[in-house]
């Protein structure tokens, strides 16, 4: 069957050591104008009326070819009526992790404009500051050469944005994650360094993971050994956010050779001192498989203990014997045909790469690429059902891993019946789809979590958290209650529920 003449895919290895961004790139830009009933002829006549003028067979080439223009790209937020940021922090949060990525050639805002710049300030200092407003506002700050609030003023309104961005959901996330990370590569990079580690090292610290990964966006020699230092952290979501880091850290590229070495030692401990405790082990695993190839064998010399086992694909190659990737396929065609729209091979390999990528990296930025495309909403009720029904464990476990993090703010799931489930791992799943919707669980439901074991009850108490569960303040003042359950309601107390816009 011919390719439909509007298909994008990327054609590099499915264990390659790099992905075409580009096709990327082009792919989210082409399909959400498609989605939007626009012919590229139209668009050309919308981006002129939105201010930015692109002739015909230019844009063409943008998309086909995946150009990365950050003001084309604004444009067609603006043109097509979605979000600001939908596709910008999509597009600069894929690029900024991989070393490799294309240049923006119009990455700025123009000239300096007080009055802008005035309302991007006042835009986040208002109650209720939406993903796009903090983006806008980091854009404001990421140029030294523009206007700056002095760092007294500045500190507060971090504070807040790392606050939000771990408790955010949906797009709300995905731009929250970009203004973050663009404040860490700007002149504020100290401080947003230090609003992460006091936020880490807060007591009772719950939700942090995702500030934790955002600084890692640039990367220095300090942050490695403090983030190889919480490895040993006795909160699992602490040292699985400090592995994250590091493994962004090795992407986003700019560590010296000399910086990996004395990382060795710190890993060898964190993995002998894990040797009761499986899931840490697994964590460690997944991030020594993504370590530079020179610390792997540093690392695989002096280690005494055996790796685990980490779940994978059947196999890497593309033919249709590939029982993982033709799966991906179906769910790709699936929604594809939900929407009217024709196959789409790019979907299919980003699903792919959300499941079934032992590669944080890959299946992370895919995941963005899903919320911010057309996809996302006709994709996630079919991960849904692989999570529960899939046809073998790698397949459950890869779903149950990553559909929390790519649901819609305003999807809520019919999960409650999961909460009764055998299968240990559907419950926790559970727990963040409900969290994430708003949905407080069921007073029963949270007291059998609250009984489970540690790292189950606290994923219990952030659905609790994220719903602001009207039993949060009774659980923080409970002293009959362990001491951790009270310190992380209070922490939920302090910092507030889900974010989802």
């Amino acid at each position: 069957m011919p390719r439909h003449p509007d298909v994008l895919e990327d054609l590099t290895p499915l264990d390659g050591s790099r992905i075409d961004i580009p096709s990327r790139i082009g792919w989210l830009l082409r399909s959400t104008r498609i989605a939007h009933g626009v012919t590229l002829r139209g668009m050309a006549r919308l981006l002129a009326e939105a201010g930015v003028r692109v002739p015909l067979a230019t844009l063409s080439r943008l998309e086909s070819e995946g150009q990365r223009n950050g003001a084309v790209i604004d444009g067609y937020e603006r043109a097509l009526g979605v979000e600001p940021g939908r596709l910008r922090a999509v597009v600069d949060s894929l690029c900024r992790t991989f070393d490799y990525a294309p240049a923006d050639v119009s990455p700025g805002l123009g000239e300096p404009d007080l009055a802008a710049y005035s309302r991007a300030v006042e835009a986040v200092i208002a109650n209720s500051p939406s993903g796009g407003d903090w983006l806008r506002f980091a854009r404001e700050h990421e140029d030294d050469r523009r206007f700056g609030l002095p760092t007294g003023q500045m500190l507060p309104l971090v504070a807040r944005l790392a606050s939000e961005l771990n408790r955010s959901v949906g797009l709300a996330y995905v731009t929250r994650y970009e203004a973050f990370a663009r404040l860490r590569c700007s002149a504020y990079e100290d401080l947003v360094e230090q609003v992460v580690r006091d936020l880490v090292l807060a007591p009772g610290a719950q939700a942090v993971t995702d500030a934790m990964i955002a600084v890692s966006e640039r990367p220095s020699t300090s942050l490695l050994e403090w983030m190889a230092d919480l490895l040993n952290h006795p909160n699992l979501r602490i040292t699985r956010g400090a592995a994250l880091a590091i493994e962004n850290m090795r992407s986003v590229g700019g560590l010296p050779h000399s910086a990996w070495p004395g990382f060795v030692p710190k890993f060898l401990e964190a993995y002998e001192l894990a040797a009761d405790d499986l899931p840490r082990r697994v964590t460690f695993t997944k991030l020594f498989k993504n370590l530079p190839p020179q610390t792997r064998a540093l690392i695989q010399d002096r280690l005494s203990a055996r790796f685990e086992h980490v779940h994978g694909p059947e196999g890497w190659d593309q033919g249709r014997r590939n029982a993982h990737l033709e799966l991906a396929r179906q769910v790709a065609e699936t929604a594809c045909t939900s929407l009217g729209q024709p196959p789409q091979p790019m979907l299919a390999r980003m699903l792919f790469e959300i499941l079934f990528d032992f590669r944080g990296t890959r299946s992370g930025t895919s995941g963005i690429l899903l919320l911010g495309s057309a996809f996302g909403d006709a994709v996630h009720p079919l991960l849904l059902d692989l999570a529960a029904n899939g046809p073998d464990e790698t397949t459950r476990l890869g779903a149950q891993g990553v559909v929390s993090a790519i649901q819609p703010a305003d999807t809520v799931p019919d999960v409650l019946d999961w909460l009764e489930s055998d299968d240990d791992g559907l419950v926790d799943t559970a727990y963040l789809l409900l969290g994430n919707a708003g949905l407080p669980m069921p007073d029963a439901a949270l007291e059998a979590g609250l009984a489970r074991e540690p790292v189950s009850a606290l994923r219990a108490l952030a659905s609790a958290g994220m719903s602001q569960h009207p039993r949060l303040p009774d659980l923080a003042a409970d002293f009959h209650r362990d001491q951790r359950v009270r310190t992380a309601a209070a922490w939920w107390l302090r910092e507030g529920g889900r974010v989802a816009r």
